[in-house]
């Protein structure tokens, strides 16, 4: 109603009047006086931090992993429904992790496993004893991604955790004809690493609590594995020039199947590749807008990244590694590996398609024997006898069992 109200009996100070209406309110200086020592004024909290209503719990003061619902959105921001996820919580409550469940499930077993087969890793890189612990820690590491600070780039970028889509890693890792049996992988995480994948490498000592392998650049590499460096031109140029000196420095089969951004046909590891032409071969090129990375295991049904560059499959290995992992030359091989690529990346006349960029050859590359080095190729010899003393990779066994999840 409008009008006067009555006055409110105490000690008035002031007298406000709202705009618009002719309605009166009254403040006194002892509203707020007379509510110290209640109960009502202990039970209040001041959060500082944002809240997350759909993951949050009620503290338990200790750390948590629980299994929630969380809404997802695609990269368009539209709603996709609910998913369960596996929520780490701190010790207020708040979730400061999410994992997919299946990697959630991975991570748990091969932390026990090695716990318990090899303890002296998890002294060796100082990892709690407590799985929630040594995950909080993991989720710490790879908040800004599997790069080492301040050495070709001054930050971690978040992309280099994402990881090839399923179908691709099915076709390097198939043992039938037109894949590459690839069973290692160089660079890698915990929280991205393909579950068929035997052996992978981490940029991180710590990662070895979990059974991952450290430095892949501390080891001679051997086998069919397979290398995705992080997205720059060095480290481009710098996983190429240690896969051709790994295969021209031992006599086991060696293939490395890398994916590389094409930074342009002046990029340097486009030359160096051009010089090593028996040593490297380009298989395809993806388009950008035809490939999709997938995302970590720390982000759960987050939407693909993609890339701004298209993509080159390159395989770089000695005549024994082309024999036993990637036999090009034979009409075969080539002609499954050609419609495997094309099922994943059919012909779409709205889209750039896949370039396959090699003429069938009738005889097997050169044994490295055979090889002269010319002047262009001299740096291959340089400090190759320093290189010769690293271990190769096959002498570091992998700690972890096969997994079924």
């Amino acid at each position: 109603k409008q009008g006067k109200q009555a006055e409110p009996t105490g000690n008035t100070t002031k007298k406000a009047k709202h705009q618009g209406s002719n309605l009166l309110c009254w403040a006194t200086d002892d509203v707020y006086d007379i509510t110290i020592g209640q109960e009502i004024r202990k039970k209040f909290v001041s959060h500082i931090t944002p809240i997350n209503p759909h993951l949050d719990i009620k503290p338990t003061y200790k750390l948590e992993m629980t299994s929630q619902r969380m809404p997802c959105f695609d990269s368009k921001g539209k709603y996709t429904g609910e998913n369960v996820v596996m929520a780490l919580h701190d010790t207020t409550g708040r979730c400061i992790q999410t994992f997919d469940p299946k990697t959630a499930a991975r991570l748990k077993s091969s932390f026990d496993y090695m716990a318990q087969h090899h303890p002296a890793v998890h002294q060796r890189v100082n990892s709690p004893s407590c799985y929630l612990e040594a995950i909080q820690r993991l989720a710490t590491r790879y908040s800004e991604g599997t790069c080492n600070p301040g050495k070709h780039t001054g930050k971690s970028v978040d992309k280099n955790q994402y990881t090839l889509p399923q179908d691709v890693y099915l076709l390097l890792c198939s043992q039938e004809p037109g894949g590459f049996k690839c069973t290692k992988e160089r660079f890698a995480s915990p929280l991205n690493s393909y579950p068929d994948i035997q052996q992978y490498w981490s940029a991180h000592k710590e990662d070895q609590a979990f059974g991952a392998s450290y430095d892949a650049y501390s080891v001679r590499w051997t086998g069919s594995s397979v290398a995705v460096p992080d997205f720059d031109p060095y480290a481009a140029e710098k996983a190429l020039e240690w896969a051709i000196k790994s295969a021209v420095t031992t006599t086991l089969p060696t293939l490395t199947v890398l994916l590389i951004p094409l930074y342009g046909e002046n990029a340097s590891w486009v030359h160096t590749a051009d010089k090593h032409a028996h040593l490297c071969k380009s298989l395809a090129l993806i388009p950008a807008s035809r490939l999709e990375l997938q995302p970590p295991g720390n982000k759960p049904h987050a939407p693909g990244l993609k890339l701004s560059r298209s993509m080159v499959l390159m395989a770089v290995g000695n005549a024994s590694g082309f024999h036993e992992y990637c036999p090009y030359w034979d009409e075969d091989w080539y002609h499954n590996f050609f419609c495997r690529m094309l099922d994943r990346y059919p012909t779409d006349m709205d889209k750039p398609n896949l370039t396959f960029g090699r003429a069938v050859r009738t005889e097997p590359p050169p044994q490295a024997g055979d090889i002269q080095i010319n002047k262009d190729q001299q740096w291959l010899t340089k400090g190759l006898s320093r290189f010769k003393r690293l271990p190769e990779d096959c002498q570091r066994q992998p700690k972890v069992p096969e997994l079924t999840i």
